[in-house]
């Protein structure tokens, strides 16, 4: 009798080694898995707010370039025609001249009125801020989408069978008095 209790002692303590090492080699594995999905999530987040700066960067100097050829382009026009105009006008009369020199004038305002943000008269520095400033919620936008599908991935790792094993493995090396 007491060397079947020897036996089953033995055996209970080979089971509980075994369970410790299944245990640890387990807890470092979802270590080293979760440390790795952990790094991924890392760098993808810095590649995506790399690739949202640039963007960012890119859409506002493209947007300002092309508020300012537009601009230059417009007011060029309206000159040019309210020019012409002024003096076609001249050889029929200083009337039609007045009401020509007015359009021209109009047209420049409207132009100006397209790109002026603030409210000011005129598209100058403040009217860019303005359109960064715009250009930066899209990107908070976007950093907060990012946070969201990080979140789920994170969740989703959680609910994974390996995460399920492990914690079961290292359950059972508690239960029976085993820690590392």
């Amino acid at each position: 009798m007491k060397n079947s209790l020897s036996n089953l002692a033995e055996r209970i303590k080979s089971a509980a080694a075994n369970t410790t090492e299944v245990t640890t080699a387990k807890v470092k594995e979802a270590t080293e898995y979760t440390a790795g999905i952990g790094n991924k999530l890392t760098e993808l987040s810095a590649d995506a707010t790399n690739a949202i700066s640039e963007s960012i960067g890119e859409t506002a100097s493209a947007a300002n370039t092309l508020a300012k050829t537009t601009y230059s382009s417009l007011s060029e026009t309206a000159a040019k025609v309210g020019s012409a105009a002024t003096d076609v006008a001249a050889v029929a009369g200083s009337a039609i001249a007045s009401g020509v020199d007015t359009l021209g004038k109009g047209a420049a305002t409207v132009a100006t009125t397209v790109f002026d943000q603030n409210g000011d008269g005129s598209f100058d520095q403040e009217d860019l801020k303005i359109l960064t400033q715009k250009g930066m919620v899209a990107a908070k936008a976007a950093t907060a989408e990012m946070a969201t599908i990080a979140k789920t991935v994170a969740q989703d790792v959680a609910k994974s069978e390996l995460v399920k094993d492990t914690a079961s493995a290292a359950a059972v090396g508690y239960a029976s008095g085993v820690t590392t």
